[in-house]
């Protein structure tokens, strides 16, 4: 019964794991009823000899997840935390990018590396080469792998470990501990909400792998036309890696669904850049509503960019947006956003960052009391 459970707990692609693991449950709780039913249990074990291994390796250069064992609702993410419910997230994607030394891997999360492992402290991850950890995938049977790094100064606490007693950070931990272990889960897709604004939903994606194929909505690059538009081209062949997108989905669709895979859309000329990381706002404009109406503004000093979002640098503090070739209709939103962002004056002319309530300014060369 307890071999028929650890089956029956494998995730459907994760390495070593088998097919036909659906078939156990029925017989698993048949033979729970009554644990001397020799026929329930014939049944048992003819449904364990049926599975079949799922053909899924460990490759170099391919996506995957990880899975914990003790905690089997939580992925290691580029938050270097164990998260619950992250298997469809972008976060929660590990790239296993071959070193130089067989069958030892950098894991990387949006484009940075996991560092050196080190007993109970949270690994952090990092783009220098030089710190981040080399790991060895160590079969642990079931399924189950420990992933080591070898070059850490730790010789027995050397593992990644989901610390529970630390917010489920990942730390450094031994090998035989149950939350020390892994499910390496073929990365298949990932899911993106999506916003509904102006008769439609979007979002905007900013992805360090490739994407095959989009569900829910059309995906687009972005072209300059002057300075003051942006014409929004559909790429029908996939997304390429760290491409800026624009989602497009119709009225309502909650979630795009984006497949890993092989991607030849032509993005020449896309004008939309993004980051893999959330960062510090410079000016950039990003893909917002203003009254409404979708486009791509300014941002308030002191914001920050999401992970993984799409932004278009401009010299415009706003752009008007077209979808195959019909204008959303935001020029009158691009001048009041213009105004709003446009600098204040004291009546002497010199430039003041806040006005105060009850004082006369200028800005964009009329006199305003501020409210």
């Amino acid at each position: 019964m307890e071999q028929a459970e650890l089956y029956a707990n494998m995730p459907e692609n994760a390495i070593g794991a088998y097919t036909g693991v659906e078939q156990l449950d029925p017989a698993i709780t048949e033979a729970e009823k009554d644990l001397f039913n020799f026929g329930n249990a014939n049944k048992l074990v003819d449904a364990i000899k049926a599975l079949k291994p799922n053909g899924v390796t460990l490759k170099a250069g391919k996506y995957y997840r990880l899975q914990n064992k003790y905690y089997q609702s939580r992925y290691a993410n580029a938050d270097m935390t164990g998260k619950e419910n992250m298997q469809k997230a972008i976060s929660s994607v590990v790239l296993f990018e071959a070193t130089e030394t067989e069958n030892q891997y950098h894991l990387k999360m949006q484009g940075q590396g996991l560092g050196h492992v080190t007993k109970s402290n949270q690994i952090r991850l990092t783009t220098d080469k030089n710190n981040m950890g080399s790991f060895q995938v160590i079969d642990k049977g079931n399924a189950l792998y420990a992933l080591k790094d070898v070059t850490s100064t730790e010789k027995n606490f050397c593992y990644i470990h989901d610390a529970s007693s630390q917010s489920h950070n990942l730390v450094g931990w031994g090998e035989s501990a149950d939350a020390s272990q892994w499910y390496i889960v073929e990365a298949t897709d990932v899911e993106v909400t999506l916003n509904t604004a102006d008769n439609a939903s979007y979002a905007t994606v900013y992805l360090p792998f490739a994407v095959s194929s989009v569900q829910g909505a059309t995906a687009y690059i972005g072209q300059k036309q002057g300075e003051s538009t942006l014409r929004a081209t559909a790429i029908e062949a996939g997304i390429p890696a760290n491409t800026g997108v624009i989602l497009k989905g119709a009225a309502n669709e909650g979630k795009a669904v984006l497949t890993l895979g092989t991607a030849t859309s032509n993005a020449e000329g896309n004008a939309l850049t993004g980051t893999l990381v959330e960062k510090d706002y410079t000016n950039e404009l990003v893909f917002g509503v203003n009254n409404d109406v979708v486009g791509f503004y300014s941002m308030a000093a002191g914001k920050k960019i999401g992970a993984n979002k799409a932004y278009l640098k401009a010299a415009a503090r706003a752009m008007k947006l077209v979808f195959d070739g019909d204008v959303t209709g935001i020029e009158n939103v691009m001048v009041e956003a213009a105004h709003a962002n446009a600098p204040i004056y004291d009546l002497t002319g010199r430039r003041v960052m806040k006005a105060v309530k009850g004082g006369l300014y200028i800005q964009s060369g009329k006199k305003f009391i501020a409210q």
